[in-house]
């Protein structure tokens, strides 16, 4: 049973930049297998923050996301392009509702960017 999902998104500080997803959910997917695209995009367990000038990382667990696919019907956004980023059609789509998360102690990194990164 597919269901509507509308995601939205905006610059917390400017609020010039949006993002706007209008999709339909499909069925469940099966867990990604590491060594795939799927498992290399979807599970992350490396935690990036900025703060005060400095960049940490921390080791993040969690249950593998529960995935199911998505057909996008319209979608506008600009937050991609406001970075200079050329912004280009998706090779992949899919959607989860979330998995709670252990999050590790931060550790700054020895070299940090003189410039706040992206996001």
């Amino acid at each position: 049973m597919a269901r509507r999902c509308i995601m939205r998104a905006r610059d917390r500080k400017a609020h010039k930049q949006s993002l706007r997803i209008d999709a339909e959910l499909g069925i469940e997917l099966s867990m990604p297998q590491p060594g795939s695209l799927e498992f290399f995009l979807i599970e992350r367990y490396l935690l990036y923050a900025w703060r005060k000038g400095q960049l940490f990382t921390g080791l993040v667990h969690h249950t593998p996301y529960p995935l199911r696919s998505v057909t996008v019907g319209t979608y506008s956004e600009s937050l991609v392009g406001s970075v200079g980023i050329q912004r280009e059609d998706w090779e992949h789509v899919c959607f989860s509702k979330g998995v709670d998360v252990e999050v590790f102690g931060l550790r700054p990194q020895a070299e940090t960017v003189a410039r706040r990164p992206l996001g």
